[in-house]
C-alpha cells in the first residue's frame, strides 16, 4: 500500500486561533463513516466537527474559549470518539463525557472523574468503553452498565518490564480477540496486551531504545489497526508515520507520512483507509490519500 507524499489540510489553517477556520492545539482526532472530522482543540475547549473540503468547522460540542467543570462546558479536550449512533465521547479534564448528537450538555462516565489524565478512549463493538491513563500507565474498560472501571492493561507501577506500561497515550482494541494495541511512549514501543492477561507482548520497537530507523522509535504517541491487521504509528520524535505490515508480521516498519509533521500525536483512517493526522505544531490536521 502506499499513501500521498504530501498531506494537505482537511483541519485548521495553520494559525492558532479560536475562529471557526482555526484550531488552537489539535489533540485527538476521529472519522466517522461519512468522512466528517472531529478534533479535540484542547486549548479551546471544545470539539469541533469538519465536513469533507469545508474550509471552517462546527463546534459540536464545548464553548469556545471557555473552559469549566460543568456539563455543558469542557476542560482541555485530549480524545474525542464517535460511536454509530453519532454520540461523542470526550476525555478532558473533567473525566469522560457522552455528548448525543447535538446536545448542548454533556453526561459524565460514573467513575472516570479522578482517575488521572485521560489521553485517549475506544468504544469496542461491543459497547465497552476503553481510556488511557496515560502518567498511570495504564488502561482502563468500562462494560455498557459499568459504575466503575476495570483495569485492564498495565497498573502495576511505570516501567518498561513485561508487565508494566510506561505513559501509554493512543491505542486502539481488537474486538474480536480482545487485544489492546497500545502506544507504550516511555518505552519506545508498541504493545499487544490481551484483556486480563498480566503481560503485554512488544510488537514494534525495542524496548526503552529510541532511534529513527525503521526498526526503532521515539515516543510513540498513537496507534491505530486496520482490517488486515497492519499498524499505523505516530513517531512523536521523529515527526512521522510508521507502517508495520502483518501480513506476514514483521517489526520493521515503513515510513508514510513525514511532510509537513512536526509532532504528530493522534493518527485516524476512514473506510477507505486514508490516514489523517494531528499536526499540533501547525494547528492543524493532515490528509494522506491511499493511492494504491
Amino acid at each position: 500500500m502506499q499513501w500521498s507524499l504530501i498531506g494537505p489540510v482537511v483541519a485548521g489553517n495553520g494559525t492558532s486561533g479560536n475562529a471557526s477556520n482555526e484550531i488552537g492545539y489539535p489533540s485527538g482526532i476521529y472519522v466517522d463513516s461519512n468522512y466528517a472530522i472531529y478534533v479535540a482543540d484542547y486549548s479551546n475547549h471544545r470539539i469541533q466537527k469538519w465536513l469533507p473540503n469545508a474550509v471552517s468547522g462546527t463546534t459540536v460540542a464545548g464553548v469556545t474559549g471557555v473552559a469549566g467543570f460543568n456539563t455543558s462546558l469542557l476542560n482541555y479536550p485530549r480524545a474525542v470518539y464517535v460511536d454509530s449512533q453519532q454520540n461523542l465521547y470526550i476525555a478532558d479534564n473533567n473525566g469522560i463525557s457522552i455528548w448525543s448528537l447535538g446536545a448542548s450538555v454533556g453526561n459524565r462516565v460514573p467513575g472516570s472523574t479522578g482517575l488521572g489524565t485521560i489521553w485517549a478512549i475506544y468504544i469496542d463493538s461491543n459497547g465497552n468503553l476503553y481510556a488511557s491513563i496515560s502518567l498511570n500507565c495504564a488502561v482502563v474498560m468500562w462494560t455498557p452498565t459499568a459504575t466503575a472501571s476495570t483495569l485492564v492493561a498495565g497498573g502495576t507501577g511505570c516501567g518498561s518490564s513485561s508487565s508494566q506500561l510506561y505513559t501509554v497515550y493512543g491505542f486502539t482494541v481488537d474486538s474480536l480477540t480482545n487485544t489492546i494495541y497500545a502506544a507504550n511512549s516511555g518505552a519506545n514501543t508498541i504493545v499487544a496486551w490481551s484483556v486480563g492477561i498480566t503481560a503485554g507482548t512488544i510488537i514494534a520497537g525495542s524496548n526503552a531504545t529510541s532511534g529513527s530507523t525503521g526498526l526503532l522509535l521515539n515516543n510513540p504517541h498513537d496507534v491505530k489497526r486496520d482490517q488486515y491487521g497492519n499498524l499505523y504509528v505516530s513517531d512523536l520524535h521523529n515527526n512521522r508515520v510508521v507502517l508495520f505490515c502483518q501480513n506476514p508480521p514483521s517489526t520493521n516498519g515503513t515510513i508514510i507520512a513525514v511532510y509537513p509533521l512536526s509532532n504528530p500525536k493522534s493518527i485516524a483512517l476512514d473506510s477507505d483507509l486514508n490516514l489523517y493526522v494531528s499536526n499540533p505544531n501547525y494547528y492543524q490536521v493532515q490528509k494522506y490519500t491511499r493511492i494504491v
